[in-house]
């Protein structure tokens, strides 16, 4: 809403109106209406970059998969920390094939043999 805010004097105006959020003066929305957007404007970008970050980590997770198999081929990472890490993984692979298929395409690019890992056997 505009807010029009003029100095009245005998029968004419002042020159020195202010039309708020539009020009300087005590009642514009220069400063004030300016302090409301600018926390408008910050609370999107944190909004924003909070759900980018939640993307991004749920992203992550699904793609580490791929290196725990290629760590726990190489003797370097314990087999039971992939099923631990990635259960939610398995338990949505096993109920839909869509996934699973998925999942088992992206593993074999980080696997050296066909050795199967019974933390994996739904990939």
């Amino acid at each position: 809403m505009v807010f029009f805010f003029a100095k009245a004097t005998s029968h004419s105006y002042d020159r020195n109106f202010t039309i708020a959020g539009h020009s300087g003066g005590a009642f514009s929305g220069g400063e004030n209406g300016g302090m409301a957007e600018s926390q408008s404007n910050r609370g999107k970008i944190v909004v924003i970059v909070l759900v980018l970050t939640i993307v991004m980590a749920l992203f992550l997770y699904v793609a580490s998969v791929g290196p725990a198999v290629y760590f726990a081929e190489r003797d370097m990472l314990d087999e039971s920390v992939i099923e631990a890490a990635h259960a939610p993984l398995n338990t949505a692979a096993t109920r839909s094939h869509a996934v699973e298929r998925a999942l088992r395409s992206y593993v074999s690019l980080f696997k050296r043999s066909t050795r199967d890992y019974p933390a994996l056997h739904s990939y």
